[in-house]
């Protein structure tokens, strides 16, 4: 145990003799900062709150510290260490104490995070690491551990002195509730560096305050028919709200590593939204997010990641992969959960977000944080039209899912298995924008349907040497999987300048509901509602000269749906089977690729008379828009009992130009190149072609 009361004692005695020397010898204008540091043999226990919020110095006691701390056995936080806040919990405008932690740490080096031994610092419950602007290092030479939700660490930034509150101070819930919301700058960074395990905590099912954001990250806006409200979203730490393990309020970096894996850990690094206008005219002043970088030396395994603005790296030396807490009904157990949430305001709020593994990779979703909301919450899309999602593993399978269930339940959403997915749930499911996916040595895998943000910048390239495939199942069976990037409008989906409120009476109250039906690209035939939404006015991909990538190097195409608003190159190594393809060209110089190194082959579905019937075989190959096609198979071209290789000119996007696009069609080239000259020879002697070749 320390004697907190001595040190800080000590401290200020000391800064308060060394100020006036410091002063008489350097003259005005130069600021000591006082540093304490604790270097103990043996293990150490926390067990009093340290609580350096009245700690400051200098000749206008604004001057913090830091503190360090180092055991050369085990290190245990049982109580607070903390700064930034004051003693009713509302964050402090000044600057903070930096601090250090270390286990098993090596006390004769220099370096405060070197480690010899392989002994942990543990956080306890209701405890916490946390300070304003200030910076906080843990190092240990074994494993860290969050003993449960209640313990965490974050850097929470300081609050604007000029401006704390914008316009609007108070978050008017839709609930009815008022609370205090934070809008945090200048957020101090926070490094973990771990030998070992670090081990995140998972929400307790048994606690009443259950949590996914939505206790600490509050909102309001929209108009319940009853009153408006401009949009707003901050942070509410006070009183331990935040109970998610890791976070960073203020803008400030994470910088995460462990030598072993990392298991269910919960990293948050959210934006806030400030209001500085009013409900007639959402003016918002964007904050927070920050660059993350997550690695670990094997497994990473379950836990949520939030990147808000900014960019982000998350490495495993093994796989990416879901919780082994698969008995816990609040564990990720597909995969983590991801999150972003960009600033779509200014020209620099985007967020990227790459996932590299060297065996594998399972998400269990990645959704816009502002999406995701309980009922009785304020929800937009706060994606950018430059958000990006990259995900990449040498070898094992990448795979694609949009299962936010966990999130959603947490977060006190209730889930009906037995009715259609509500809009929030819909939502919850949309990529951001861009997705850039590769597996070097594996499969493709979607678990689920995809549908990417609608964005006149968003690109959609899938990799894989062996196969792209569909493991979604309806009913116990494998079914066919889409992924499409939208084509709608943005203007139509709700965003901060136009917020929903999200109630019971949602569906049927909100006259935008049904817009939302835009993103999902995949009936057909379009019912007259969704078609006139489903495409913009003006093609959003018109200026867009990147084509969507399908490729597989070895493996086949198979049982996929696939929908883009731009050409589109689609290359099997061996087999296109079971898909269906759906390219839009935006202007008469489009051109398409559509390849297989061996066949294309749709089944031949069969009526019960056993002839070929096409009404049970909605697959197709359909281009829509001008421009020019080429399909190229190796070996056969099969079409089956499917709807056909077809243009639709403008037919279902009149906004497109008239005419259908030109195709080619390449057949048995097994690899090579026509020979025309042969073609003609053939046919030219024969008196029933001469006069085609003369």
């Amino acid at each position: 145990n320390l004697d907190i009361t001595n040190i800080n004692t000590h401290t200020s005695d000391y800064m308060a003799a060394a100020a006036q020397n410091v002063a008489t010898s350097l003259g005005s204008g130069i600021r000591l900062r006082p540093g304490v540091e604790i270097d103990f043999t043996g293990d150490l226990y926390l067990a009093s709150v340290w609580d350096f919020a009245s700690q400051r110095f200098g000749l206008n006691n604004d001057t913090p510290g830091s503190l360090v701390i180092r055991a050369s056995d085990s290190l245990t936080v049982s109580s607070d260490i903390k700064d930034g806040f004051d003693a009713s919990g509302i964050l402090q405008s000044g600057d903070s104490w930096s601090f250090q932690l270390t286990s098993g740490a090596d006390l004769s080096s220099a370096d405060k995070s070197a480690t010899l031994a392989a002994k942990n610092l543990t956080i306890g419950p209701n405890a916490s690491v946390h300070t304003g602007s200030g910076d906080i290092k843990l190092a240990s030479g074994g494993d860290f551990e969050l003993t449960n939700q209640t313990s965490t660490v974050f850097t929470a930034g300081h609050a604007d002195a000029n401006n704390q509150y914008g316009t609007d101070g108070i978050i008017d819930l839709p609930s009815g509730q008022q609370v205090v919301g934070e809008y945090p700058i200048n957020g101090g960074d926070l490094s973990i560096r771990v030998d070992g395990n670090i081990k995140g905590a998972i929400s307790n099912q048994f606690f009443n305050d259950n949590q996914f954001i939505n206790q600490w990250l509050v909102r309001q806006g929209g108009d319940n028919g009853l009153d408006a409200f401009p949009t707003a979203w901050a942070v509410n730490l006070g009183a331990n709200q935040f109970q998610q393990n890791i976070g960073s309020f203020g803008g400030g970096n994470v910088d995460i590593a462990a030598g072993d894996n990392i298991d269910d850990l919960s990293v948050m690094m959210p934006t806030t939204g400030k209001q500085m206008g009013n409900v007639n005219n959402n003016v918002v002043e964007v904050n927070g997010g920050g660059k993350l970088s997550v690695k670990a030396g094997k497994d990473i395994t379950g836990g949520a990641y939030y990147l808000g603005k900014g960019e982000g790296i998350i490495t495993a030396g093994g796989e990416i992969t879901g919780s082994t807490k698969t008995t816990n009904p609040n564990a990720f157990i597909k995969g983590p959960q991801l999150l972003l949430s960009g600033d779509y305001i200014s020209l620099d709020g985007s967020s990227k977000l790459s996932l590299n593994a060297s065996q594998g990779i399972k998400i269990s979703a990645v959704s816009d944080a502002m999406i995701l909301s309980p009922t009785e919450s304020v929800l937009f899309f706060s994606y950018t039209d430059q958000d990006a999602l990259a995900l990449r593993s040498l070898s094992g399978d990448v795979h694609l899912n949009t299962d936010a269930s966990v999130a959603l339940q947490t977060m006190g959403f209730i889930l009906d298995p037995n009715n259609p997915p509500s809009s929030v749930e819909k939502l919850s499911k949309v990529y951001p924008a861009s997705l850039d996916v590769t597996a070097f040595n594996g499969n493709v895998i979607l678990d689920n349907d995809i549908v990417l943000f609608p964005s006149t910048l968003s690109n959609l390239n899938i990799f894989a040497k062996q196969t792209i495939d569909s493991r979604a199942t309806k009913n116990g069976s494998i079914v066919s999987a889409a992924i499409a990037m939208s084509d709608a409008d943005p203007a139509l989906l709700a965003r901060a300048s136009k917020p929903l409120i999200n109630s019971s009476g949602f569906e049927g109250l909100d006259p935008l509901a049904e817009k939302f039906n835009a993103i999902n690209i995949f009936a057909s035939p379009l019912p007259q509602k969704i078609s006139e939404t489903i495409h913009a006015v003006i093609p959003l991909h018109g200026n867009d000269k990147a084509p969507g990538r399908f490729v597989t190097q070895t493996g086949d195409i198979t049982n996929v749906m696939i929908n883009l608003p731009k050409p589109a190159i689609i290359q099997a190594g061996r087999n296109l089977t079971g898909a269906t393809l759906q390219i839009q060209h935006n202007n008469p110089s489009d051109a398409s690729i559509i390849s297989a190194g061996r066949d294309i082959i749709f089944e031949s579905a069969r009526n019960e008379n056993g002839l070929p019937d096409s009404s049970q075989n909605s697959r197709r190959i359909e281009i829509a828009g001008p421009g020019d096609v080429l399909v190229k198979t190796g070996r056969n071209l099969d079409l089956g009992s499917s709807s056909g290789l077809t243009t639709v000119g403008n037919l279902y996007n009149t906004g497109l130009p008239s005419g259908g696009a030109s195709l080619d069609i390449l057949v048995g080239m097994n690899g090579n190149v026509p020979s025309y000259a042969d073609f003609i020879s053939k046919y030219q002697d024969k008196p029933i072609y001469a006069d085609k070749f003369n």
